[in-house]
């Protein structure tokens, strides 16, 4: 949050002098934070275009930072390790469960391209049975007290 301003004083600063080719290397003000990289931010001698390409890269960065920081916030507020296992199951639970409903919708489309699952991924993917023996399935069992998931042989 601290970063926005300093991020938007830069690129003003930088604005208003448009001829100046160390502008960006003078106002940057993130300078002691990318000390460490392995080569220069800024390389001597390059010009004025390649210093800022440098430094919206460098934004991109920190940008990219604070929002996994963001992400991670809910640690911070959960205090317990059975919360945190239960944040973390739910956040996950809705990513597989949207793609296995995706994968049941486009199943069709799936197999008329030809493509196989992963053998650890296939059992995860809903099986459809042809139309046919689904209704005679379904017409079959269709009272049964019974669910669907526990009928055996009887």
């Amino acid at each position: 949050a601290t970063v926005e301003p300093k991020w938007r004083a830069f690129q003003s600063a930088v604005a208003k002098e448009p001829s100046s080719p160390d502008a960006v290397v003078r106002h940057f003000p993130f300078t002691d934070f990318f000390t460490d990289t392995p080569a220069p931010l800024f390389p001597p001698g390059a010009g004025r275009a390649a210093h800022l390409e440098a430094a919206g890269g460098a934004w991109r960065h920190l940008r990219g930072l604070f929002e996994e920081l963001a992400d991670c916030r809910a640690f911070e507020l959960l205090r317990s390790s059975y919360d945190r296992g239960n944040f973390l199951l739910t956040k996950h639970a809705k990513v597989v469960a949207m793609t296995c409903t995706h994968a049941a919708i486009k199943r069709k489309d799936l197999v008329a391209l030809a493509f196989q699952a992963r053998p650890e991924i296939e059992p995860g993917l809903p099986s459809l049975p042809p139309p046919g023996i689904a209704a005679a399935a379904g017409g079959r069992n269709r009272d049964s007290p019974r669910s669907p998931f526990r009928r055996g042989p009887e």
